[in-house]
């Protein structure tokens, strides 16, 4: 009787123990939660993102708005939705992210200078003199200053190069400096529309001083007829499309390749990277030529920087050298996408044409399946400025039939004269296109002809006739 007492007491005493620490959770929950009571399901992203931005001085980030337009929708994309996909005539279509994706927004405060660090504020950073030869030793080993990247803190702070209209936070992330929250306006763009491409714009970081070179805004990337990635001005309908607004994303037609933001299910549902490319090389041009043609898009979004060092050479080795590895990278990419263009790649650099591509019958098969659209529609869609011109009359040698020798850009660069030279059939610096704008190419440049009785040089082409117009008579030539 008397243990039975004791049970009933202990079993009272565990209840009541239970109860009070459940009643403490639920307390705990209400006070942390932002989301508890009747009101939970009426509250929308609007009112998560708008109070912890107001935390921070009430300005709005584009992430914010693209959390709102994802869950302001129906609710019923489900997280085993997302994966959902679709190939209509635009190419590859993801659903949107589910509410449970997405993670409420909080800036990550600025970095603060430390007073008379070396690199603060990214300042170029003075070798003693004493050290130069030990930092010219050590700058072998990676093609960089060792010596001054240890010398910077690991967080180094930055000047704010935010355009005074911007709104977004502007973070910047530096090879040495891994600080949080440089990915949002990049991962803005990506819940608005998962087949978006992100890249930031690149910033200068100096391989000898560590100086932090703010890069235009003002650039896009393209390409030459040596499938090189290249920086060009944007063009003024670029800017037209985007109201003149500098902080809005920026559409490029291709990107540099080291640096982007891309939904983990689209990269792999759009093919990932070629698998059959070696090293590097070739592969930026052929994902953003991919993102492009099947319904993608790529863009550079201006409130985010990532400073990158930016090696005059390279501290590795390929095998069998780097010429053959870049060759054989983009005549894979030049055999899948490039349909008839393809054939500019391998009239001015003949050499690629001896290098094995390889089996891209998989590579086919994927634009293929993905339904992605010619590299016409390319060409006069998404860019229209290209180098390599959309429709031309003739790709080849300018010959003298008398001579036997052909125009020669002897290698030089824009704003050199052209020369003669024994026609050797190989192509290079002897392959030229007359185009229906009536110019004369070479690569990115053009015949320009600025007086009457002058050299004949190469510049620029710049679209506008006048010194570049050439008119071609079969009767006279």
């Amino acid at each position: 009787m008397f243990r039975s007492k004791i049970r009933i007491h202990t079993c009272r005493i565990i209840l009541l123990t239970s109860l009070v620490w459940l009643l403490v959770d639920v307390a705990l929950l209400a006070m942390y939660s932002d989301c508890f009571g009747d009101g939970c399901n009426k509250k929308t992203s609007s009112e998560y993102v708008d109070r912890s931005i107001g935390e921070y001085g009430g300005k709005k980030a584009a992430i914010a708005a693209a959390i709102q337009h994802q869950i302001n929708d129906d609710d019923t994309n489900l997280e085993e939705n997302e994966v959902q996909q679709e190939v209509g005539d635009d190419g590859l279509v993801l659903a949107p992210y589910s509410k449970s994706r997405l993670a409420r927004w909080v800036p990550v405060p600025p970095v603060r200078p430390k007073s008379e660090a070396p690199g603060e504020m990214g300042k170029a950073v003075n070798i003693p003199i004493e050290q130069e030869k030990l930092m010219l030793d050590k700058f072998q080993e990676n093609q960089f200053n060792l010596l001054a990247s240890d010398m910077i803190s690991l967080n180094r702070s930055l000047t704010d190069v935010r355009f005074e209209k911007s709104t977004l936070l502007r973070i910047i992330h530096i090879t040495n400096n891994f600080s949080e929250g440089w990915l949002e306006p990049l991962l803005a763009r990506i819940v608005e529309d998962r087949t978006t491409v992100v890249c930031p714009i690149i910033d200068v970081i100096s391989d000898t001083t560590f100086e932090y070179i703010q890069a235009s805004d003002m650039t896009w990337g393209g390409f030459n007829w040596k499938l090189n990635f290249r920086w060009y001005r944007v063009p003024e309908r670029e800017m037209s499309r985007r109201g003149g607004d500098r902080t809005a994303p920026l559409r490029t037609p291709t990107m540099a390749g080291g640096l982007f933001a891309i939904d983990r299910d689209y990269f792999y549902k759009i093919g990932s990277y070629d698998e059959g490319m070696d090293i590097w090389g070739g592969e930026n041009l052929e994902m953003s030529f991919r993102v492009w043609m099947c319904g993608g898009r790529l863009e550079i979004a201006p409130c985010s920087h990532v400073g990158h060092v930016f090696r005059k050479t390279t501290p590795y080795t390929f095998p069998g050298g780097t010429g053959r590895v870049v060759n054989h990278n983009n005549a894979r990419l030049a055999e899948v996408w490039l349909d008839d263009w393809k054939h500019f790649y391998y009239n001015i650099n003949p050499g690629a044409l001896n290098v094995p591509v390889g089996d891209v019958s998989e590579r086919k098969a994927l634009r293929e399946r993905l339904k992605c659209k010619s590299f016409r529609w390319y060409l006069e869609n998404i860019y229209p400025e290209s180098q390599m011109p959309l429709d031309y009359y003739y790709l080849g040698e300018i010959r003298n039939a008398e001579t036997s020798n052909c125009l020669d850009t002897l290698g030089g660069k824009a704003g050199q004269p052209l020369g003669m030279g024994y026609c050797h059939g190989m192509g290079g610096n002897q392959v030229f296109a007359y185009t229906k704008r009536k110019q004369v190419m070479s690569d990115d440049n053009c015949l320009d002809a600025a007086h009457p009785r002058g050299p004949i040089k190469l510049i620029r082409c710049h679209g506008m006739r006048g010194n570049q117009e050439w008119t071609y008579d079969s009767k006279v030539i």
